[in-house]
C-alpha cells in the first residue's frame, strides 16, 4: 500500500558530509564526523496508517546516526543495515508534510522532508468503534454498505480480526500505542481512513480475594469489584468489574467484610458483616494514619509508627486483646508491627525486628510453634521474618529476610506443597520469594524474578497449568508478576505492567470475564 516517491516529494541538504538534493533548507556548517559521508535521505510518501520510511545512504555510516521527523514516534531502525545504506521507520501522528533531519557527532548533517498523504474519509459515518486503551483489543462495527468489510489494519494495530453478525462486521485488531491511531478499513476492494484515539489504561496497582469475590484498586484511585459473595450483598452476580469507589490505594477482601485505605492513610470499611454499609465509611478517627490491612472475619490494622489495632469477630480470640469478645470499633493490639495478616480465626503480625507473632486458635497447628495450643494474645513463634499469610483456617506461610518460603500447618490436596496432613513446624519450601498468597486449598507464590508458581488443589483449574490434576509439587505458570491473591477456587495475579490476571472456577463470576467458563490458565480480564 506504500507509495514510493524517489523523485518526487524528497528534499535533502546535506552540510559538512556530501552531497545532496533539491529543494531543502541548508543545515548549515556542521563538524566534520571522522569517515562519515552522506550521499542522500530517501523517504516515502506515506499515508497515515503507514510507516515514514527514510533511506540514508552514503560511507561511514554507523548505528551512531539519530534520525527523528516532525510529529513521528521516534525512528527505529531496520535490519541489515550497512556502513553505506541504513534504512529507518517511525509512526507518523499527523498528515502533512514532515521535516526529518538525520544528525551524528552532536550536530545536524542532513535534512529531508516528507508528505504524509490522507486516505478519503467519505462514507465510514456508518463505522463506529468502541474507545480504545493501547495494548487491549479494540473493536470497529460496521454495517450497511460497509457490511462486507474484510480487514481493519494500521501500522499502530495488529493482529486483525473479523466477526460477521446479522447485518453488520466487527472487526478487530490490538493498539500497540497510546495516542491517535490511523486505522485503514478495506471494503469491496476500496480503502477508507477511520482514525481512533487509544488512551493509556489506568494500571491496576493492589488486588485482593476471599471466597468467590475479587477487587482490585487502580493507579488513579478508582476501586473495583466482580464475583459473588455467597450470594450476600451488596456484591450479587457481578459478571464483570464493576466500579465502587474512588480514591483509594490499598484494599483487602475478607467474609462479608470489607476494608481499604486511601492515600492519606484513613480507613475505609464496609459489607453486610460488622459495618451493615454497603459503600465504603469512613471507620478510622480524624488524623489517624494506617499503612497496612488485612481482614477475614476480623480486621487488622497497622498505624503509622506500628500499632497494631482490631475489630470484628472475636470468638477464638482472633483480635488479641485478651478477649473473645467482639469489637464493633477499632481496640489497640500492641505495637512495633510492620505486616499482618488474617485468617478465620486467627492472625498473625511481623514485627519490625523481624519476629513473627501469632494468636487465636491453634487447632491445626497454625502458629507454627509445634503446638496446638490457642492464645488470645499475640504470643512469639518466629524470628527472621518480613511478611506472613494464612489460609481461612490452615496452612500459612512465612517469607524470610533472605527470600525462603517457609510452611507449615494442616495440609490437604497438596495445598502446603507437603505431603497431607499436620506440619506443626515451619518447613523451607523454596527460595527467592517474594510474596505469596493461598485459600484452604491452592498457593501462589511469586518469586523475586517475577515468576508465578502454584501448588495445591486443583478442581477447577485453580492451580493454572492448564489441567485439573491437584499437585505437592510447585509448577511455573508465568513470568512478569508482582502480586497474587487467592479466592475459594480461583486466583488472580497482578503484572509488572499493572494487568490482572484470573483463572480457576467462574461458576458466580469470580474470573470478571463476563462468562462462568472456568480458565485452567492465566487470562487476562479488563477493569472498564
Amino acid at each position: 500500500m506504500a507509495r514510493w516517491w524517489w523523485a518526487f516529494g524528497i528534499a535533502l541538504a546535506v552540510a559538512g558530509c556530501g552531497g545532496g538534493g533539491g529543494g531543502g533548507d541548508a543545515a548549515g556548517p556542521a563538524p566534520v564526523v571522522q569517515g562519515l559521508s552522506i550521499r542522500a535521505v530517501q523517504c516515502n510518501t506515506p499515508a497515515m496508517t503507514e510507516a515514514l520510511t527514510c533511506v540514508v545512504t552514503g560511507s561511514g555510516l554507523t548505528s551512531s546516526l539519530q534520525i527523528e521527523a516532525q510529529d513521528c514516534t521516534p525512528f527505529v531502525e531496520q535490519a541489515e543495515a550497512t556502513s553505506s545504506q541504513r534504512s529507518y521507520r517511525c509512526l507518523p501522528q499527523s498528515e502533512g508534510a514532515k521535516a526529518v533531519q538525520v544528525s551524528a557527532g552532536g550536530a545536524v548533517q542532513a535534512r529531508a522532508s516528507a508528505q504524509v498523504q490522507p486516505f478519503p474519509e467519505r462514507g465510514t459515518s456508518a463505522v463506529s468503534c468502541t474507545p480504545a486503551f493501547a495494548t487491549s483489543r479494540l473493536t470497529c462495527t460496521a454495517r450497511g454498505d460497509f457490511a462486507r468489510a474484510s480487514s481493519l489494519q494500521g501500522e499502530s494495530c495488529g493482529a486483525s480480526s473479523t466477526q460477521p453478525f446479522a447485518g453488520g462486521i466487527d472487526l478487530s485488531c490490538t493498539p500497540s500505542q497510546a495516542g491517535v491511531l490511523a486505522l485503514v478499513l478495506t471494503a469491496d476492494g476500496a480503502s477508507y481512513a477511520i482514525k481512533v484515539t487509544a488512551r493509556e489504561e489506568p494500571g491496576v496497582v493492589a488486588i485482593s480475594a476471599n471466597g468467590y469475590i475479587s477487587m482490585a484498586v487502580k493507579a488513579d484511585g478508582s476501586l473495583w469489584v466482580w464475583g459473588d459473595q455467597y450470594q450476600a450483598f451488596p456484591y450479587m452476580n457481578l459478571d464483570k468489574p464493576r466500579q465502587i469507589g474512588q480514591g483509594f490505594s490499598a484494599v483487602a477482601v475478607g467474609q462479608y467484610y470489607y476494608a481499604a485505605l486511601k492515600p492519606d492513610g484513613s480507613l475505609w470499611a464496609w459489607g453486610p458483616a460488622r459495618t451493615n454499609a454497603t459503600v465504603p465509611v469512613q471507620i478510622s478517627p480524624p488524623g489517624m494514619v494506617f499503612t497496612r490491612i488485612a481482614i477475614d472475619s476480623h480486621l487488622l490494622a497497622i498505624q503509622e509508627g506500628g500499632t497494631l489495632w482490631a475489630m470484628g469477630l472475636n470468638d477464638f480470640g482472633q483480635l488479641g486483646d485478651g478477649t473473645t469478645q467482639e469489637r464493633t470499633s477499632l481496640v489497640q493490639i500492641g505495637s512495633g508491627f510492620a505486616e499482618v495478616s488474617a485468617g478465620r480465626q486467627h492472625s498473625f503480625g511481623v514485627k519490625t525486628d523481624g519476629a513473627l507473632w501469632a494468636w487465636g486458635t491453634n487447632a491445626y497447628g497454625q502458629f507454627g510453634d509445634g503446638t496446638t495450643l490457642p492464645s488470645a494474645v499475640p504470643k512469639q513463634v518466629g524470628t527472621g521474618y518480613v511478611s506472613t499469610v494464612t489460609a481461612m483456617f490452615s496452612p500459612a506461610y512465612g517469607v524470610a529476610a533472605d527470600g525462603n518460603l517457609y510452611g507449615w500447618g494442616a495440609s490437604s490436596w497438596g495445598a502446603l506443597g507437603l505431603p497431607d496432613g499436620a506440619h506443626p513446624n515451619p518447613v523451607l519450601l523454596t527460595t527467592g520469594v517474594r510474596e505469596v498468597a493461598t485459600s484452604a486449598s491452592h498457593t501462589l507464590a511469586v518469586k523475586t524474578d517475577g515468576g508465578l508458581w502454584t501448588w495445591g488443589f486443583n478442581n477447577a483449574g485453580q492451580v493454572g497449568d492448564g489441567t485439573l490434576n491437584n499437585t505437592a509439587v510447585a509448577v511455573n505458570v508465568g513470568t512478569g508478576f508482582t502480586k497474587v491473591a487467592a479466592g475459594a477456587f480461583h486466583s488472580i495475579a497482578l503484572k509488572t505492567d499493572g494487568s490482572v490476571w484470573t483463572w480457576g472456577g467462574n461458576d458466580r463470576y469470580q474470573l470478571g470475564d463476563g462468562t462462568t467458563t472456568p480458565r485452567a490458565v492465566p487470562t487476562q480480564v479488563w477493569l472498564r
